[in-house]
């Protein structure tokens, strides 16, 4: 909310102290530690290495799920995902 209000602001009144993004978080009762926190994780357009390695996997182990029609345990889980996490 503090994100979308912010940024729909013109740039002259970006500068009327009021209008900072401390100021809307002040108004919004948030912290703007918080919101800095929130635009990092769900505005960041750059998803990091652990991220998109996270994310192989855990299709990898969807593939094999449903290959197998069961979850399996550890060491089928690491056998089968050990190659999706080096790519």
């Amino acid at each position: 909310m503090v994100y979308q209000a912010y940024g729909s602001l013109s740039e002259e009144d970006k500068e009327q102290p009021w209008l900072s993004v401390s100021g809307l978080c002040r108004i919004m009762k948030c912290s703007t530690s918080g919101y800095y926190e929130w635009k990092r994780k769900y505005e960041d357009p750059m998803p990091s290495e652990k991220t998109r390695s996270d994310k192989k996997i855990k299709e990898k182990m969807i593939e094999v799920i449903k290959k197998l029609g069961h979850v399996p345990g550890t060491r089928t889980c690491l056998l089968y995902t050990s190659d999706a996490a080096d790519d």
